[in-house]
């Protein structure tokens, strides 16, 4: 049995694949090999979720950021972009429509502003407890893309309810990029 056909049979088993095997998935070239694994990917998504469509919405929370991403509209020097953060009542209301139109999956989104990740516990704790409320009262998985947090932060995230986190910031460190 191929290294392939090891790592591809571990995912269907659900056993958790290492940072190595995940690594090998990602850098496959032979198109017979990338084969087998969307060929494994679809026997996946079939056993767990059918023919179905799953939806998510974005809570865009604020536009405040202390990055220069070319790529972002909401980086720090557009001064075109029109800047806000939402109150917890905003984001209440708007992850409450979500959940009405039928979304699956919220992912609270904001750029690394510094209201929140410059403040320090006290601007973590505040991001914590939009999490907190946004899971209590909606009860939908939760995705957050904050930007880049500590370790200890994400760990307090993942205990209020964010089942994902995205960082989208990877490309603002040269170093972090190349990683």
């Amino acid at each position: 049995m191929s290294l392939l056909d090891k790592i591809l049979n571990k995912a269907i088993n659900n056993e958790f694949l290492t940072d190595e095997e995940i690594a090998f998935l990602l850098d496959l070239k032979i198109d017979e090999q990338r084969k087998e694994l969307f060929k494994a990917a679809r026997k996946m998504r079939e056993k767990y979720f059918k023919n179905k469509i799953f939806l998510y919405g974005f809570v865009y929370f604020s536009t405040y950021c202390r990055n220069k991403c070319n790529f972002c509209y909401y980086r720090k020097e557009n001064n075109n972009s029109i800047r806000y953060r939402k109150s917890l009542d905003e984001i209440l209301a708007i992850a409450d429509a979500l959940k009405k139109s039928g979304v699956h999956l919220l992912d609270l989104t904001m750029g690394e502003d510094p209201y929140f990740l410059s403040r320090g516990r006290e601007g973590y704790n505040e991001l914590i407890e939009i999490v907190k409320v946004v899971k209590e009262k909606t009860k939908l998985p939760l995705m957050i893309s904050p930007g880049i947090v500590p370790k200890d932060v994400l760990n307090d995230l993942s205990k209020v309810g964010a089942n994902w986190y995205a960082c989208y910031q990877e490309t603002h460190s040269i170093d972090l990029y190349k990683k």
